[in-house]
């Protein structure tokens, strides 16, 4: 959430569990780690800017993407360690 919703203690314990849970349940959903994605795209919904159906599509896509730059970056990285032979 991008400000809060309530000014006393209790306000913000529950906007903060509130939250957490909706973080969890996508987690849940997508079986994916939580990111910072997840985090924009859930504060879109709970302000009524897009609902769940319009923000999963690009979550997904952009862990997606993530995993294969992930995966590109250790292929490098591999190529790298791996002993260089020499020309026969």
């Amino acid at each position: 959430m991008e400000h809060l919703l309530a000014h006393n203690a209790n306000g913000i314990t529950v906007q903060f569990y509130v939250g957490m849970i909706a973080v969890m349940l996508m987690h849940i959903q997508t079986g994916l780690p939580v990111s910072k994605y997840t985090q924009v795209g859930m504060s879109f919904v709970a302000r009524g800017q897009a609902r769940v159906e319009d923000v999963m599509p690009e979550i997904l896509r952009l862990a997606r993407e993530r995993m294969l730059e992930k995966q590109r970056l250790a292929r490098k990285k591999a190529m790298q360690k791996a002993p260089k032979q020499l020309p026969r």
